[in-house]
């Protein structure tokens, strides 16, 4: 249960007991192991797949993952359980969620890093997430996700790809049947559907790559191709010139934000009955 630098390599483990039957566990104080090209699947009822509690550091890589059972979780990460790689493995088949990340005793795991791991099924949810007192810091980076439900104190969520990455200073909750469809990072946009689930609409820190190679005069922020700066409402603030090939900027409220060319004044009305405005944008 507890080791520490060891290699788990190219087993075949099964289990055929009636309930919890645990691929491989790591538990408390297990640190920088590297799980790599096993062969792994269990039968019983609570049977996970790969389950770490209170281990850290440890590299879960390439290893292929079917559990029957839909109590029985393909990847758990659990209290604390913090700094890990989970990367490559092909989970077959989840009878229960494909990632659970939770709490039941200290602390959430934090600062995980899940990175493209190809999934066939799951038999409940593909991403489950439950933090207490505090969010919990994860990252995805390259990884397709379906149905997901973030609970209690939310996630501090990073999600990235060649096109660029969001990350969220403030906590991240709900439901919803895409994740991936839900958040969206593509050339020159970022895009959070709020309205599929309003718990995303969080402020989050905006990356985008190879912008300046568009070839814009005057490049400003779009949300709903409307210009945003700090002075909108909702605001956004760029933390580099908008003229880099990588723009970072932050953004207060969700809807779809690109790169695009400066409008001038920007007219928003207040009252359609009164017709006042307010304007924002720069005069030339």
């Amino acid at each position: 249960k507890n080791a520490s630098y060891q290699y788990i390599f190219e087993n075949n483990i099964t289990t055929n007991v009636t309930n919890f039957g645990y691929g491989i566990l790591m538990y408390h104080g297990s640190e920088r192991n590297t799980i790599e090209k096993n062969n792994i699947r269990t039968n019983g009822t609570f049977s996970p797949g790969i389950y770490l509690y209170d281990a850290s550091k440890n590299r879960i890589l390439n290893n292929s993952i079917f559990t029957d059972s839909d109590s029985s979780h393909a990847i758990n990460i659990v209290n604390n359980s913090d700094d890990n790689t989970i990367s490559g493995n092909s989970v077959n088949r989840a009878g229960g969620n494909v990632f659970r990340l939770f709490r039941v005793g200290s602390g959430n795991p934090e600062r995980n890093n899940i990175t493209s791991n190809p999934t066939s099924s799951s038999g409940t949810m593909s991403l489950f997430i439950n933090s207490m007192g505090a969010a919990t810091h994860i990252s995805f980076e390259n990884q397709t996700i379906g149905n997901y439900s973030i609970w209690g104190s939310g996630a501090l969520l990073r999600i990235a790809n060649g096109y660029g990455a969001i990350e969220y200073t403030s906590p991240a909750r709900g439901n919803g049947t895409s994740f991936s469809s839900d958040i969206v990072i593509t050339n020159d946009s970022a895009f959070v559907d709020i309205t599929q689930n309003p718990g995303l609409d969080a402020s989050a820190n905006v990356t985008l790559n190879d912008i300046g190679n568009l070839g814009f005069t005057r490049p400003a922020i779009l949300r709903d191709g409307i210009m945003c700066n700090a002075s909108t409402v909702p605001a956004c603030i760029n933390f580099t010139p908008l003229t880099n090939a990588t723009v970072k900027f932050n953004v207060s409220a969700w809807g779809n934000y690109t790169v695009g060319e400066h409008a001038g004044i920007a007219f928003s009305p207040i009252d359609w009955h009164t017709a006042a405005y307010t304007a924002s944008g720069e005069v030339d």
